[in-house]
């Protein structure tokens, strides 16, 4: 299964929340956890915020794609650089945005960045990549037997 982090602002919460949704109906895990916390639920102090952020890393980590949400905010900025760090496969929606219009941040940029249109896009990309991962097995398997 593929394992997905999804980033983005929490002004966006609910459209992650359904994109979520939607990755969990087409087997994926998803990793990310900060869209469950409330608001109220966000830490006011500085000591919380790092606890969030070491917590919002690691569950990026145990990710093999990052998926980024626009329109993003700071805390995006930080996981698409750290996904770039990280060598992880990073794709980022433009999701109700105009992919004619530059975006503030020049990572989104990179060619390494796959940049898409919807999140059809994405799911097309992700079944590519699983009949991948299911034809290099096979071939694996083939080579061992031999």
């Amino acid at each position: 299964m593929i394992k997905v982090y999804v980033a983005s602002s929490f002004l966006n919460k609910d459209r992650v929340r359904e994109i979520e949704g939607i990755l969990r109906d087409n087997e994926m895990v998803v990793t990310s956890k900060w869209v469950e916390h409330t608001e109220k639920d966000q830490s006011n102090d500085i000591e919380g915020l790092g606890e969030d952020a070491l917590i919002n890393l690691d569950d990026q980590r145990d990710a093999d794609v990052l998926l980024v949400v626009l329109p993003g905010r700071l805390g995006t900025s930080a996981e698409l650089g750290y996904g770039i760090g990280i060598e992880q496969s990073v794709y980022v929606l433009f999701d109700n945005m105009s992919m004619d219009v530059l975006y503030p941040n020049p990572m989104v940029y990179l060619p390494s960045v796959y940049r898409l249109r919807s999140l059809d896009e994405f799911l097309f990309r992700m079944r590519m990549r699983r009949q991948e991962t299911v034809r290099r097995t096979m071939v694996e398997r083939t080579k061992w037997m031999m």
